[in-house]
């Protein structure tokens, strides 16, 4: 059965909250409970809308490549050079690129839990 979703604002402020641990702690140190306590909730709060870590994970570079590639896109319509203005809109400039971009490096240096090299985050196996 599914779970329903009593308040998806709620589940959008834990994604935030995740998404500035990963940024300071990487994934590793991204625990369920570091992220409840960044959100000001329980653990067990976290987890009604999330059934496990790796989906919040999973939220949290869903959403973060979502808004940059719609700045991107905006940026593109925007311009007369497409090019410039993609890579302007995705350089960090501001507190929110900043924390994209450490959520991304977060993603991209980590290793699964058994080793062998980077992980391919987001891929499910």
């Amino acid at each position: 059965m599914a779970r329903r979703i009593r308040d998806p604002e709620s589940r959008e402020r834990i994604v935030d909250a995740a998404a500035r641990v990963v940024a300071e702690l990487g994934l590793r140190g991204a625990t369920v409970r570091a992220i409840a306590a960044e959100a000001g909730v329980s653990t067990g709060y976290v987890m009604h809308y999330f059934p496990d870590k790796a989906a919040l994970t999973d939220a949290v570079l869903d959403r973060t490549n979502r808004r940059a590639g719609a700045r991107v896109e905006a940026a593109v319509r925007a311009q007369d050079s497409a090019l410039a203005s993609a890579i302007e809109a995705l350089l960090p400039l501001d507190a929110e690129r900043r924390l994209e971009w450490r959520v991304w490096a977060a993603f991209w240096t980590a290793t699964p839990a058994g080793g062998g090299g980077p992980a391919l985050v987001g891929a499910r196996n």
